[in-house]
């Protein structure tokens, strides 16, 4: 259902109308835990170019693909990517930060000490900004605080 309206925003050039259907996705996924609609990330597939919201589903999902088939080395540098090389709009960054929690606890070192340092700077923005409450919504603060110790255990841990 999601995946055929948003092809057809797209096709209409309809960008606004789109991402509020990523909004929805995403709020489904804050309530339930599970991403909706897999079919929407295949019709993405389909457009060369996608606004900011969209592409951030497509590498989302992307994300938890690759987490459910335990290729968790690639799903963390997916997860590092998401937050930093072509950032994800910043009120999913709350979202992004708490599922990296298992990743940072796995037994093995899965971000470097620059990725963790870069994890730490993203959870710094979100705890900083004037916008907080929009961006944890969906999340409480401890939360975060979780993010926070899990990101310094895996600092030390990469640094040994």
């Amino acid at each position: 259902m999601y995946g055929q309206a948003i092809e057809h925003y797209l096709e209409a050039r309809e960008f606004v109308k789109a991402e509020r259907i990523v909004d929805r996705i995403m709020e489904h996924y804050w309530k339930e835990g599970k991403l909706s609609e897999p079919d929407v990330v295949q019709n993405l597939s389909k457009f060369a170019e996608l606004p900011d919201k969209l592409e951030f589903l497509k590498r989302y999902a992307n994300f938890h693909e690759n987490y459910a088939a335990r290729n968790f080395a690639l799903a963390a540098r997916i997860l590092v990517d998401i937050l930093t090389g072509n950032p994800a709009p910043r009120v999913f960054w709350p979202t992004v930060l708490v599922d990296a929690i298992p990743l940072l606890e796995a037994e093995e070192v899965l971000f470097n000490t620059n990725d963790t340092f870069e994890l730490m700077r993203c959870l710094e923005e979100v705890l900083t900004s004037f916008r907080k409450t929009d961006f944890i919504k969906a999340l409480r603060e401890q939360d975060l605080e979780l993010v926070r110790l899990a990101l310094v255990r895996n600092l030390a841990r990469a640094m040994m």
